[in-house]
């Protein structure tokens, strides 16, 4: 049996030693982005919804993270939602931070992601930012286990030169 699931496509941006977050209906704070749009790349999505969202141009640097997510008493319960993470690096400002957005009022705030662990949060968000801090190199993490195992595995640090050469996603 296959099994289609909804798509939603969020990105790790982060401004200094804070990330961007989004706090939401369901009482929980989460990594900003969206879902698909018809015949839309989940690379041009994520663009997309931070220009929309937190009014900031960015570039796709990597896939952090893919968790599939069940959200109780969602349309989507019954399967789940795919999150796709990808670490995004901003190049610009664009427009403003969202105020009302497709779901009502919006509120989005940057956090220090020392302070992540006292955040209502899914799990794997945490998990996508941690690993993106650790990917990026640049962000000192304290949390006792930095990349949880919630079903994408650890990424490894990259020299700025690397990472550079990885940056072909846009």
């Amino acid at each position: 049996m296959t099994v289609r699931l909804p798509v939603s496509v969020k990105g790790v941006v982060f401004d200094g030693p804070r990330v961007w977050l989004r706090y939401n209906e369901r009482h929980e704070w989460e990594l900003p982005g969206g879902r698909l749009d018809p015949d839309e790349q989940p690379v041009d999505t994520v663009v997309r919804e931070i220009r929309e969202e937190l009014g900031l141009e960015v570039t796709v640097q990597r896939l952090i993270g893919a968790h599939r997510y069940t959200i109780a008493g969602s349309a989507d319960e019954h399967t789940g939602v795919l999150v796709l993470g990808y670490l995004c690096a901003v190049t610009g400002r664009v427009g403003d931070v969202e105020a009302v957005g497709e779901a009502g009022l919006a509120r989005f705030q940057r956090w220090p992601v020392a302070e992540l662990r006292s955040l209502p949060m899914p799990a794997f968000y945490s998990g996508m930012i941690y690993s993106a801090a650790i990917w990026s190199a640049g962000i000192a993490v304290d949390h006792p286990n930095p990349v949880p195992d919630v079903g994408y595995g650890q990424l490894e640090p990259q020299p700025a030169a690397k990472r550079s050469a990885r940056c072909a996603c846009s």
